[in-house]
């Protein structure tokens, strides 16, 4: 299985999970067997530990070996980010630091992203489907730089590139670091 393969089959676990509560529960209980289940290398001998994200916090998941390139990248990452604005971590929110170890992951789960509804996705389309009723223009700001990933069985799962994108977990991925 390619990488963008296991991307795909991460994305569709993590989607599921949002939708079905009974899985999200064996998922953070039974880690590992949920994992094999949906066809993701799991290794021998190492713990995977589900951490539920709270909306405010944000998680740098580093890897058990070679951290120091990793921090290199970290901080390369947060002075790109200061040069464009001096709030690295908005009011009210806050960052985890984790690190795996050789026998521990950490996979974060991320809440589900809010859905629009046809009504509301018709507004933010300009008002011309079936179920607008006005024609709203909205603006909105936003930082991000995400992407979905995880490290699983040492390999890194990514379901987007770093950068200014959104992925389905809200994940991204700088040198080994996992930033949820």
């Amino acid at each position: 299985m390619t990488e963008k393969d296991l991307n795909v089959v991460y994305g569709e676990l993590i989607s599921r999970c949002w939708e079905d509560e009974e899985l999200k529960k064996r998922f953070i209980n039974e880690t590992a067997e949920v994992l094999k289940e949906a066809g993701l290398p799991v290794e021998e001998n190492v713990e995977y530990k589900v951490i539920e994200a709270e909306a405010n916090e944000n998680y740098v998941v580093l890897p058990d070996k070679n951290v120091a390139e990793t921090v290199r990248e970290i901080t390369k990452l947060l002075l790109s980010v200061s040069e464009q604005t001096d709030i690295i971590v908005p009011e009210g929110s806050k960052i985890v630091v984790l690190q795996n170890t050789e026998t521990l992951r950490y996979i974060v789960l991320k809440k589900a992203p809010e859905v629009l509804t046809e009504v509301e996705l018709d507004m933010v389309a300009g008002g011309k489907g079936k179920n607008a009723a006005v024609n709203i223009n909205i603006g909105t700001a936003v930082n991000v730089a995400a992407a979905a990933t995880v490290t699983v069985a040492g390999a890194a799962i990514n379901v987007a590139a770093a950068a200014v994108a959104v992925g389905a977990a809200g994940v991204v991925v700088v040198a080994g670091a996992v930033f949820i």
